[in-house]
């Protein structure tokens, strides 16, 4: 008799354009000979955090919940809070179903989180990650978790990125990702502008979806008169990125906290020198061999007109900032082993 294939289902709360997001489109409908795995959308758009009496809010979560009854799936994969908060009552009512918990941040977002987060962790089968850093710091901020529990860090490299084409270094800049208050962007711009100062011929280039804080960034572009100097766009895919990034040299992001921190690590693949502050797990990839860290403004510009100037230091900077990921596992590849695992013991 052969063995009916068992489903698994990986929850996201909207279909972003996020790092999350774009790693869970990687493994959208695959198909093993054990198991198939699909993607599902809570909504098809980003929510806030509090319903605001509005139950068109809440229909696509019913829907959501009635869609998982009909399809009975042998685990749930869970991402961010909103997805765990529907997964909990599933499991409540399917207790046969596995529940993975998919840590992707390494602090709570809000109470909210850290409640829906906890009761996830105790009665999930494993709790995974997309980082040491997320890893550790989420399991340390949670209470009646089971230290015993199974763990497993899963790398968010979505593919090997090609590095783009040797050229002379220059005082040319790009970001991307969120424009979020946690990513200080203005920050970033406010170095900028002190590189600027120092040759007029800097660029920076900004990329993201604009989570609340694009109208505050244009108007300190523009307090600071670098219209000309620094624009910002939309979201795109790596390939578009790709383009902006011919000609840059340096990729800057100074957040204040990070998970895996994916935009740097596709930067350091692609060949750009990332400008960083060392939290999450970027401090564990990034080392004075194939990055500059963020201490002040100051001091980075130092370094980074010196390697402007010298072209070997740069060249070989470079060249250690592809190296750090040329052999790194794919995150397809180890989503579709641990799900083996999970239905191994199933």
């Amino acid at each position: 008799m052969i063995a009916l294939k068992k489903s698994i289902y990986h929850l996201l709360p909207s279909n972003g354009i996020g790092g999350v997001e774009a790693a869970a489109k990687s493994t959208k409908s695959l198909n093993h000979r054990l198991f198939t795995l699909d993607v599902h959308y809570l909504s098809k758009k980003k929510q806030s955090i509090g319903f605001k009496n509005n139950y068109k809010v809440i229909i696509p979560y019913i829907k959501s919940f009635y869609y998982l009854f009909s399809k009975e799936p042998s685990v749930i994969i869970a991402s961010l809070w909103r997805s765990n908060l529907l997964a909990i009552l599933y499991k409540l009512l399917r207790r046969k179903t596995k529940l993975v918990l998919f840590l992707h941040c390494p602090n709570n977002v809000h109470l909210i989180d850290r409640i829906v987060t906890n009761i996830s962790a105790i009665i999930a089968s494993e709790v995974w990650a997309d980082s040491k850093a997320t890893l550790n710091n989420r399991l340390n901020n949670l209470v009646l978790t089971d230290k015993n529990k199974k763990t497993r860090v899963i790398s968010f490299i979505t593919e090997r990125l090609i590095p783009l084409p040797l050229k002379k270094c220059s005082p040319t800049f790009i970001y991307w990702g969120r424009l979020s208050p946690e990513k200080r962007i203005d920050e970033a711009i406010s170095f900028f502008h002190q590189a600027y100062l120092k040759n007029k011929d800097c660029n920076f280039t900004i990329i993201g979806p604009d989570c609340g804080q694009k109208d505050k960034l244009m108007r300190l572009i523009y307090k600071l008169n670098l219209k000309d100097n620094i624009r910002i766009y939309d979201s795109m895919n790596i390939e578009s990125i790709r383009q902006f990034s011919e000609k840059a040299s340096f990729f800057l992001q100074l957040s204040t906290f990070e998970g895996m921190g994916m935009s740097v690590v596709e930067s350091m693949q692609i060949g750009l020198i990332p400008i960083v502050t060392k939290v999450g797990e970027i401090k564990y990839y990034c080392s004075n061999s194939n990055s500059i860290e963020y201490t002040s403004n100051s001091a980075v510009l130092n370094r980074v007109f010196e390697l402007i100037k010298n072209e070997n230091d740069y060249q070989e900077m470079r060249q250690n900032a592809i190296k750090t990921w040329s052999k790194s596992p794919i995150y397809k590849e180890q989503i579709t082993n641990a799900c083996k695992e999970l239905i191994d013991e199933y």
